[in-house]
């Protein structure tokens, strides 16, 4: 005689195969006509369609998927910054970088938030300067990047934009020159926000040296 708990156990079973073949057919774009039997190769057949149509498609975030191929020095981890008062900001971070060889491409990610984890409002910014060049940095000037429950930005190197205090133009500075041109290159970063919970989470440059030769950046 089957027990209770054997019983249980083979509803669960058959339910979890229920739900496993219908998410299969949703994802699939596979629906069953009546009386029909869908084969197992039919779905696979689908759903291998399905992953090449996709690698086919234009990514939606290309220079962030070029950081994988790139060097990277991480400059600053979860660090603490706002600006509490005139001249008074807090968890400012002046790193200095050292620098060999001649880098061809570079890019600038930085992960920050406000109100203890919270996105980057029209009300902050970045502030960052490379030997006392530069400004603030706006989120809404990054290049694309994957969604997330902070700001996620991403700038190229070349022609990276940004505004002095109180000033409506914007300027554009290439930090690539300034690393190729200088053994070493300060840098000066804090978040722009008067709000207590402001946080870089992680400012890292990425980089590529120009063809044919070899170049590090290291603090």
């Amino acid at each position: 005689m089957i027990d209770k708990k054997t019983i249980n156990n083979l509803i669960s079973f058959i339910s979890i195969v229920a739900i496993g073949v219908a998410t299969i057919f949703v994802f699939s774009g596979i629906t069953p006509k009546k009386n029909e039997t869908i084969t197992k190769k039919e779905i696979t057949d689908q759903i291998q369609k399905e992953i090449e149509n996709n690698k086919n498609k234009p990514s939606a975030f290309p220079d962030y998927d070029l950081l994988k191929s790139f060097k990277s020095i991480t400059i600053l981890e979860n660090t603490p910054s706002y600006v509490a008062g005139e001249n008074d900001i807090k968890g400012m971070a002046q790193k200095k970088l050292f620098t060999k060889g001649q880098i061809q491409r570079m890019y600038l990610f930085i992960e920050a938030s406000v109100d203890n984890g919270k996105p980057l409002s029209v009300y902050d910014d970045i502030y960052l300067t490379f030997n006392y060049k530069g400004g603030h940095i706006l989120p809404t000037d990054s290049l694309p990047t994957p969604p997330s429950d902070i700001s996620t930005l991403l700038y190229s190197a070349d022609s990276l934009p940004y505004k002095q205090l109180r000033s409506t133009d914007k300027a554009y500075l290439n930090i690539i020159d300034l690393f190729n041109q200088n053994k070493n290159v300060g840098v000066d970063v804090f978040v722009s926000t008067a709000r207590k919970g402001g946080l870089i989470k992680n400012f890292t440059v990425y980089f590529e040296c120009k063809d044919g030769q070899s170049c590090e950046i290291t603090k």
